[in-house]
């Protein structure tokens, strides 16, 4: 049995040797067709130098844990992709480009990045059909206003969104939806994606939508623990509502008024609720999370202010 193995990994082996060749011919192909035209603006500005920076990382990280672990068909082919990431990267940011061979490095990656960060929501536009634009900079909105403060860049990243759609955000009308509503952010903004899910977009949209959330949260250079679980919430979202429509345990927050008051706050404030016989009484059933954290983070939010919440498992 040991023998059959050891003839088996030596023709693995080989293999992963042979199959070098054909990322030398692919890498080949692909720089060739650039390398002719590396001199015009509009190919160099094709390239996202953004992408490239960050894909260059984990090559690194990868082909240094191959040589480690003396996998040399892996460094090997490692450094051809390193090679070929750095050849796109210095075409991407037009050292070939007639006017900018007299600019320093550092400075056309500045302007390069300048550039990409004013297109960001070209393919958001589009992507997102008319009649669900207003929902979606609902729900970039309501993620903005997560921690209750407007942070500049999450603004001015949404704002040049919908003006390529031709639209205004009206900051006032959000902040005050979210003043009444602050007893729990997170479930204003899930209810903002309800109300988007509810004009039945297609997978495609939802995985464009998920990449435009992934923009507004980073464009501050970084993530938060707050933002970190709606991005969890959202990538759960997508894969359930994709092709393969993957199933998923789901979460409902039981939320039990103490006051009247109170009763009358979530009757008159939140849309999706429904009110239902409980244990001890009666309460609201949220609709299903399918993040646990999720879940928890809108039944926290409730319990802070003074409800009894309690979590069911669908």
């Amino acid at each position: 049995m040991s023998f059959h193995f050891l003839v088996i990994g030596d023709i693995v082996n080989m293999l992963a040797y042979g199959a070098l060749l054909f990322s030398v011919v692919e890498i080949y192909l692909m720089l060739n067709k650039l390398w002719s035209r590396k001199h015009i603006k509009e190919v160099s500005e094709s390239i996202s130098v953004s992408s490239r920076i960050i894909g260059l990382i984990p090559l690194s990280i990868f082909t240094l844990h191959y040589a480690l672990n003396g996998q040399y068909q892996g460094v090997i082919d490692g450094v051809l992709w390193l090679f070929a990431g750095i050849v796109q990267l210095l075409i991407g940011v037009g050292i070939w480009v007639s006017g900018n061979k007299k600019m320093r490095f550092s400075k056309l990656i500045s302007r390069s990045i300048r550039k990409e960060r004013s297109e960001m929501g070209y393919l958001a536009k589009a992507i997102f059909k008319p009649h669900s634009q207003e929902k979606v900079i609902d729900i970039l909105g309501a993620i903005a206003m997560i921690d209750g403060k407007l942070d500049k860049t999450e603004k001015d990243f949404i704002d040049k969104l919908a003006a390529k759609w031709h639209t205004k955000v009206i900051w006032g009308a959000i902040k005050a939806r979210h003043k009444k509503a602050s007893i729990s952010p997170f479930f204003v903004l899930w209810e903002d994606l309800d109300d988007y899910l509810k004009t039945n977009p297609e997978s495609g949209e939802l995985k464009y939508l998920a990449n435009t959330v992934r923009e507004l949260i980073t464009v501050d250079g970084e993530m938060s623990a707050q933002e970190e679980i709606i991005i969890h919430e959202f990538d759960y979202l997508i894969d359930r509502n994709g092709p393969q429509r993957s199933g998923y345990q789901e979460y409902r927050v039981v939320i039990v008024p103490q006051r009247v008051e109170q009763d009358h706050y979530l009757s008159t404030t939140f849309n999706s609720l429904t009110r239902q016989k409980v244990e001890g009484g009666e309460g609201y059933v949220t609709a299903p999370f399918l993040s646990k954290k999720y879940a928890n983070k809108v039944k926290q939010e409730f319990q802070e202010n003074g409800y009894f919440t309690t979590i069911l498992m669908d």
